[in-house]
């Protein structure tokens, strides 16, 4: 083994020397095979581990693609060795994200399956059966057979998810599906393990045959492949429903079966820890037996144990039987009471999971809603913003159009000016040669005259100027703080940069709102300047982090200071009056 791992080692040492983007995907690709395509063992595990090791020493170098890959295989290495991937979400959506837009369906199914693990990490289930089921609506679009192992992973995470969700007759149906695809690839231990694990959903369906029958069959293959310590360990369901039928001699039969078993008895009697309900049954078996001492001192070991809810319930049940038998009320009260509350507990673990369940259900559902809306509202952003362009243009185009209609009526004005200039003179210089008393007469005449025609000459007609306010809405800071809007609150510094801009654009209103008379708060000052420019209420609810009834509020205090009105809905238009 750890020659293996040095010589791993050398190859990659020599491989990254010159590594290039062909070698990278070729480690990609190696690690993809030991992870996804091969039967998942320590060895392939801790292989892949080294080159993604490797790799991440030259993460800044990968392309998109590459940092896609490299993420999947790193969180499937983490799944693959029992690490939690609840902190994996950002980079799993990264990956997600990429393989929406490119990459192949194979690709786009391991991340979703492993989206699905990250959500069942996080115990979102209902989200984790959603991606999954988007994993295997991949694969089927990829139209391809081969992917065997990852469908098995796939059934199997389904098959868990749906058990936790208390629905066994999916869990069955998907446990099923992997064993068929365990015998296509010739996986052994993973149809085993399939077998194996519908005793659980068959318990919950009270179908004691059923449930013997398959732990049955998954011992006699652990035996049959070699793994007699896991063999034993899948006989104490039958032993619980041959002692639940009151048949001891059967019970006896698989008892003695595990007995043999050294990895879960010793040569001392004791128990391995995760086997301890072993004392339980035998204490039952005793009683079953009428053989009270004996059953009493298994109890006995077993009441050691009684650090979980079924340890408990079965212990105390146990005594209870057992002093109901010796006659003993004392204890017979005592343990009736204590089994009592195990089962009491029991229930109350029970509603809890469903609770659970419930509220994993109602949030993805909520996020779910949230999505559609964000959607939604994006849609309806981006036809604003398409509307606001034709605006725009034809604005543009409307006062280019004046413009030019009244350059070329100033023009033409000038011309006339022009000519009633020249006018004028050629009388001034014809008055000038009559009689001095005309001349007198004509000279203050003229002087008006003169007057009239340089007032005419020198007067400006100016344009309006652009609409200062639709100027600062078009603002690429305004912009900014919409994009902001989608995320959450925005920085400090383009607040300012937002704040400096109304002062150039429209000061009068801020001039009004800063009213020494008015003392608005700085996140008041926003509220209000966040409504001239026409955001909506769930932008504002992001920027200013207030819930809706916090800014209800707000936009009723300030409705009051500004116009001494108490009340929220007519703040908007007395704003747009100022």
């Amino acid at each position: 083994m750890r020659g293996t791992h040095i010589y791993i080692l050398l190859l990659i040492i020599f491989t990254l020397a010159g590594c290039g983007n062909k070698d990278y995907d070729r480690m990609l690709s190696n690690a993809d095979s030991l992870l996804f395509s091969s039967a998942t063992t320590n060895d392939n595990i801790a292989q892949a581990q080294l080159l993604l090791d490797s790799l991440a020493e030259k993460e800044s170098s990968l392309t998109r693609c590459q940092r896609a890959h490299f993420i999947l295989l790193t969180v499937q290495c983490h799944n693959l060795n029992y690490i939690s991937l609840a902190s994996d979400t950002t980079i799993i959506q990264e990956a997600l994200h990429y393989y929406d837009s490119h990459g192949d369906a194979l690709k786009k199914s391991q991340a979703y399956y492993l989206s699905g693990c990250v959500n069942r990490d996080q115990t979102k289930i209902p989200a984790a059966i959603h991606q999954y089921e988007e994993a295997l609506e991949m694969l089927d679009k990829a139209n391809t057979q081969k992917e065997y192992r990852l469908l098995i992973k796939i059934h199997s995470q389904l098959a868990y998810a749906y058990g936790l969700m208390q629905m066994p007759d999916r869990d069955i149906d998907n446990l099923m599906k992997a064993g068929e695809y365990a015998k296509l690839c010739r996986d052994t231990l993973s149809l085993i393990y399939s077998i194996s694990n519908m005793t659980s959903p068959y318990f919950f369906l009270n179908q004691e045959d059923s449930l013997i029958a398959v732990t049955q069959r998954s011992y006699n293959l652990f035996l049959k492949y070699g793994h007699e310590d896991k063999a034993s360990g899948e006989l104490f369901p039958i032993v619980y429903i041959y002692l639940k039928r009151g048949d001891a001699q059967s019970a006896r039969i698989w008892l003695e079966r595990i007995e043999k078993n050294k990895k879960i008895i010793d040569d001392n009697g004791n128990v391995s820890d995760r086997y301890v309900s072993y004392y339980a049954y035998k204490g039952k078996y005793y009683l079953l037996m009428s053989q009270l001492d004996s059953a009493e001192y298994y109890l006995r070991k077993m009441q050691k144990h009684t650090n979980n809810i079924n340890n408990s319930q079965a212990t105390y049940q146990g005594l209870f039987e057992l002093y109901e038998r010796i006659g003993t009320k004392d204890s017979i009260v005592k343990y009736a009471r204590l089994w009592c509350e195990a089962n009491d507990s029991s229930v109350i673990n029970n509603a809890s999971q469903e609770l659970q369940h419930i509220r994993s259900m109602y949030d993805y559902k909520k996020y779910e809603e949230m999505a559609n809306v964000k959607s939604m509202e994006l849609s309806r952003l981006k036809v604003m913003i398409a509307i606001g362009i034709i605006l725009l243009t034809t604005a543009i185009s409307t006062l280019l159009y004046i413009y030019r209609q009244r350059k070329k009526v100033t023009r033409e004005r000038e011309q006339r000016l022009k000519q009633l200039y020249a006018s004028a003179i050629e009388d001034y210089e014809r008055l000038k040669h009559r009689s001095d008393k005309l001349v007198t007469d004509r000279e203050a005449e003229l002087e008006n005259m003169r007057l009239i025609i340089e007032s005419i000459k020198g007067k400006d007609n100016k344009f309006k100027q652009w609409d200062s306010e639709s100027t600062m809405k078009y603002s690429s800071e305004v912009k900014r703080l919409h994009d902001y809007a989608f995320k959450g609150t925005a920085p400090d510094i383009l607040w300012r940069d937002v704040i400096a801009l109304a002062w150039n654009f429209i000061p009068s209103f801020m001039e009004q709102i800063n009213n020494s008379q008015n003392t608005l708060s700085v996140d008041e000052q926003r509220l209000v300047l966040l409504l001239r420019l026409k955001f909506n209420l769930t932008e504002i609810q992001n920027l200013l982090a207030k819930s809706p009834q916090a800014l209800t509020n707000m936009r009723a205090k300030v409705n009051k200071k500004l116009f001494n009105v108490a009340n929220a809905p007519t703040l908007d238009a007395n704003l747009m009056k100022l």
